[in-house]
């Protein structure tokens, strides 16, 4: 699925991590900024896209004349300034929507401002009870904050609303061992385990939490489980050297250390090189474009489609590699009977993600709706040769070239084709018309009774099969 509006950490926020948990030795500090270094992905409950199905994934050309801000301002801050000026605009048009409160909150986060953020969240929960990702954005702040029995106490609500939510139980042991309730994050941890087996991160703070217990046995344990599953688990290699070392097994312990060392350096290159390449802009632009994706979706709900368009247009042009808002962008184009929009799309979108068939299936039908039929069929066979066991697209092959009089042979090969991959009526009805057009009386009218055995009550079929038994005789 798709990533919804979490929230991106600030320097301030990075900074902030290095300091929880001070009760705790470094390597449980490593651990902690490192659980906390991804985005939120779980911000919004409700991603709901507009209601009319659409066809999958499609784009759109962001220099349209419609696209009225088609040159985005390349600093920060103000692309932070148009985000807000944007949320409160759809925050004065539905004032007590929770999807709109807790954008907002998504929002002011991102912006560093954390309080006003809770407080849109707290809104949130107050009109939604049962909101976990509210919970889990507030159980976040406070963790920041290092208020870290608040964190707990946020993060256990998520879990009695969602109790098998993934990488939630881990959060809460993060928050219990800031806490210095150790014994609690062990059976969190625990927990997290039985949900993911494999989450190395969770063995390695589980080694961590047993290794500040002078628990060294279940210690050595976790540390192993997690670089078994991770052979690169910087942290897990420090872990046991330090148990190792504790328990007087120098040479274990040493070992240890010259594999954390190994991996370490590479860990530093890997950070230096992400720094190196960091764009502070270009990753404010690709959060915007996602809050202005989930905006667009917002008002399209509640059949705003000029808005919705203006803000996926929008995101499209700040993130030119976005699928999302391409896609919403399809759906209103599809509904809106916009269909060259809806191919130029198609096609944009196959270049984003060339290995995927649908964009020129649609492109396809799309092309054949409006009677262009060599691009119909080029973008069909394009989709067969990404994809070729969609018996549908045979079908639709063998009619365009029925349709447009085109070679019989060909249209006879597709619908075997189709045959081949689905025997159902439907197949055999285009065969049928295939072989009728080849010329081949015999075989078509076998092919028609056959679709009708099927489907005995088509009339369609019926009538195919009484037509060409009145011609033959």
């Amino acid at each position: 699925m798709r990533k919804t509006m979490g929230y991106e950490p600030s320097t301030e926020e990075k900074a902030a991590r290095a300091k929880v948990s001070s009760l705790a030795a470094s390597l449980t500090i490593v651990l902690i900024v490192a659980a906390l270094g991804c985005r939120d992905q779980s911000a919004s409950n409700d991603s709901n896209a507009p209601s009319e199905k659409a066809p999958a994934n499609v784009s759109v050309s962001t220099t349209s004349a419609d696209d009225s801000e088609a040159e985005s301002p390349e600093t920060v801050a103000a692309l932070q300034a148009e985000e807000l000026a944007q949320a409160h605009r759809l925050l004065e048009t539905f004032p007590s929507n929770p999807r709109v409160l807790n954008a907002l909150g998504h929002i002011y986060n991102n912006q560093g401002d954390r309080t006003q953020a809770v407080s849109y969240w707290r809104q949130v929960v107050a009109l939604e009870p049962g909101n976990a990702a509210a919970y889990d954005a507030m159980a976040k702040v406070a963790f920041l904050k290092e208020e870290n029995d608040e964190a707990a106490r946020l993060w256990q609500r998520v879990l009695e609303i969602a109790p098998g939510a993934p990488g939630v139980h881990h959060q809460l042991a993060m928050a219990l061992m800031g806490a210095g309730r150790l014994a609690e994050a062990a059976e969190a941890l625990a927990r997290e385990i039985e949900i993911n087996p494999k989450a190395s991160l969770s063995h390695t703070m589980l080694g961590e939490v047993h290794r500040m217990l002078e628990d060294y046995d279940r210690a050595i344990e976790s540390f192993q489980a997690a670089v078994q599953i991770d052979p690169n688990a910087t942290k897990a290699c420090y872990g046991l050297s330090v148990v190792y070392r504790a328990i007087g097994e120098k040479e274990q312990s040493q070992r240890w250390m010259t594999e954390f060392r190994r991996l370490k350096a590479a860990d530093v290159q890997v950070d230096h090189n992400r720094r190196d390449a960091y764009d502070d802009v270009g990753v404010t632009r690709k959060t915007i474009a996602e809050t202005f994706t989930e905006m667009g979706r917002i008002y399209a709900r509640h059949n705003d489609l000029e808005n919705a368009e203006r803000l996926w247009l929008r995101a499209a042009h700040l993130d030119t590699k976005q699928l999302l808002c391409r896609q919403d962008l399809g759906q209103l184009y599809q509904r809106t009977n916009r269909i060259d929009r809806a191919i130029a799309m198609c096609e944009q979108l196959a270049q984003l993600e060339p290995d995927n068939a649908d964009y020129l299936v649609n492109a396809g039908v799309f092309h054949a709706r409006l009677k262009q039929y060599d691009a119909a069929i080029d973008a069909l066979v394009g989709a067969n040769a990404l994809d070729p066991k969609r018996p549908a697209n045979y079908r639709t092959l063998a009619r365009l070239y029925l349709e447009t009089g085109r070679d019989a042979d060909q249209a006879v090969a597709h619908a075997e084709t189709a045959v081949r991959l689905q025997p159902n009526a439907a197949s055999f009805f285009v065969l049928g018309a295939a072989r009728q057009r080849q010329g081949d009386r015999a075989a078509a009218l076998a092919a028609y009774r056959r679709a009708a055995e099927l489907e005995p009550g088509n009339r369609r079929y019926q009538t195919a099969c009484r037509n060409l038994q009145g011609q033959t005789r």
